[in-house]
């Protein structure tokens, strides 16, 4: 026999590879632990650890007490812990109380962030967090510009808009 005939998965090479499941933490649900995907991880209940995975989503419900390291990662809950992606979204609600080391990054208006924002193109290249650096100036100097009139040391106001005339 001159040709051998070929097995119906050889024959088609349009076959989708498998997708890696979604894995989710629901709502009520508490991981103690690390975890580690190829695919996509979606936090309603509580993780107490770190997360690695390629897309991260912590929802409005969601708690992370640990870092996350995601090729994207977006935030509506609460993470306490520095988060490493190429891009990160801080949406309304989200509340960040660690270092973010990002190549982009967006802040919805109503996330709050505590902590440091560095840029990197590389944010996975170097296991270090990132550590806030200190400005020696006086603080008064600050308030007395036309963005906090009227704000006090202990103010948590928002910046006030100027307009050009």
């Amino acid at each position: 026999m001159f040709f051998k005939r070929a097995s119906k998965s050889e024959l088609n090479d349009n076959a989708a590879s498998p997708q890696p499941a979604i894995t989710s933490i629901a709502h009520g649900t508490e991981c103690n632990g690390n975890l580690a995907t190829d695919g996509e991880v979606q936090v309603d209940g509580t993780v107490n650890g770190h997360i690695n995975a390629h897309v991260c989503l912590v929802s409005a419900n969601g708690v992370v007490a640990g870092e996350i390291s995601a090729d994207e990662i977006t935030v509506r809950g609460r993470v306490t812990g520095p988060l490493r992606a190429y891009h990160v979204h801080l949406q309304s609600g989200a509340r960040i109380d660690g270092d973010v080391i990002s190549d982009t990054i967006a802040v919805d208006s109503g996330a709050i962030l505590n902590g440091s924002v560095r840029r990197s193109e590389d944010p996975f290249e170097s296991g270090e967090v990132a550590v806030p650096v200190k400005l020696e100036r006086d603080r008064s100097s600050f308030l007395d510009s036309p963005l906090w009139i009227g704000s006090d040391a202990d103010s948590h106001r928002p910046l006030r808009a100027i307009r050009p005339k």
